[in-house]
């Protein structure tokens, strides 16, 4: 199971966008939406964030797994 959900991620990532660049309104946004008392850690959100806009996707990828991806998807 992954530490952080794929809907907590994108949540996060939109809120970014649509606030301003804010992390503090992400994260206020974020314990509103999910009623929780801790947000992610700022670094965390930003990490996620770097991660989208290099790759488009939220996801830290492993050079092992997507090895074994490719191999899987080839015909």
């Amino acid at each position: 199971m992954e530490a952080y959900p794929g809907n907590h991620r994108a949540f996060c990532i939109r809120a970014y966008y649509r606030n301003g660049d804010s992390i503090v309104s992400v994260q206020r946004l974020y314990r509103a939406e999910f009623n929780v008392r801790n947000a992610r850690k700022d670094d965390t959100i930003r990490k996620w964030i770097r991660m989208f806009e290099n790759t488009g996707s939220s996801y830290i990828s492993c050079s092992i797994c997507n090895a074994k991806f490719k191999n899987k998807t080839k015909l």
